[in-house]
């Protein structure tokens, strides 16, 4: 008894000395032995073209360094992390980046992050905690868990063997028969809160509630243009979210939510009004929620 309380005092000892005199060295080796293997990567196949991350179309860039520089670097590294997975991840400022991760939730470029990654990376919200300045643990708290990555793509599996999808030789006829069955076994949420806690503003929503908002339907839909290798990202402003996929080099796009309308006598609709439609004919349209920052999605055609 002597002996095991002897060597729990030198541990801890030794904790509170290494804590104290080399500040966070304890912390590193738990960072780098747990927390840098305690994580998963989902494939990104929405991920933009070469020939379109060559030219810089893109507003995110993949860094591979632990250790930012500046903002820039701080938010393409926050992206990454996103972007492949991670659950926890700790990074290096090589400047004090205090400020810039205090004020992440008011910048543009984060809030749009869930738009360029694949659905099931999508995060419901960032959780940090920074160290001097110098070092900072990121957490990324995911809109989708586990078992609703299995159920979703069990069910668009099935969907896409029960109506022959594969079998279609066109894409946008591959699209257009799942853009119908989502439309068709959906309606959209009238009485949608943040707070009532239900699965409208998820791909859960639509699919098997058979209700939704914007970002249910879009994330629906991407998910199921990912697994036909589409390549699709999500457009968003503050108002709403819709796709947008490249078909021989054009953005077009489709916006489902539209698509479904909400009617007064609860009629259900399916229309073509925004299926797979090019960005003039969209700026054309009498609607306000399609406006587009440019600074963000400067990319399209």
């Amino acid at each position: 008894m002597k002996r095991f309380i002897f060597v729990l005092t030198l541990i801890l000892f030794i904790f509170m000395y290494d804590h104290v005199i080399f500040k966070d060295t304890t912390y590193d080796l738990y960072d780098y032995f747990i927390n840098k293997t305690n994580y998963k990567i989902i494939n990104n196949k929405n991920y933009l073209k070469e020939e379109n991350k060559q030219v810089n179309n893109y507003i995110y860039k993949d860094y591979k360094d632990d250790t930012v520089y500046n903002k820039e670097d701080l938010i393409n590294k926050i992206y990454t992390i996103v972007n492949n997975g991670y659950d926890i991840y700790t990074i290096y400022c090589d400047y004090d980046c205090s400020s810039d991760i205090n004020n992440l939730s008011n910048d543009s470029k984060i809030k749009h992050i869930n738009d360029f990654v694949n659905t099931f990376n999508k995060y419901k919200n960032i959780k940090t905690l920074t160290y001097n300045g110098k070092k900072v643990d990121i957490k990324i708290n995911k809109l989708y868990s586990k078992e609703d990555i299995d159920s979703i793509n069990n069910l668009i599996n099935n969907v896409i063997d029960e109506y022959s999808i594969n079998n279609y030789e066109d894409i946008k006829s591959k699209i257009r028969v799942f853009h119908d069955y989502l439309i068709n076994n959906s309606t959209y949420d009238e009485n949608y809160t943040e707070d009532n806690n239900n699965n409208s503003n998820k791909a859960t929503g639509p699919l098997f509630d058979h209700i939704g908002v914007c970002s249910g339907y879009t994330d629906a839909l991407s998910i199921f243009l990912d697994k036909i290798n589409v390549e699709n990202v999500k457009l968003s402003n503050d108002n709403h979210v819709w796709n947008i996929v490249d078909i021989d080099n054009t953005w077009l796009h489709i916006d489902s939510t539209f698509d479904d309308p909400v009617t007064s006598n609860h009629q259900d609709y399916l229309l073509y009004d925004y299926f797979m439609i090019g960005l003039d004919e969209l700026n054309g349209k009498p609607d306000t929620e399609h406006s587009i920052d440019t600074n963000i999605y400067n990319f399209i055609n």
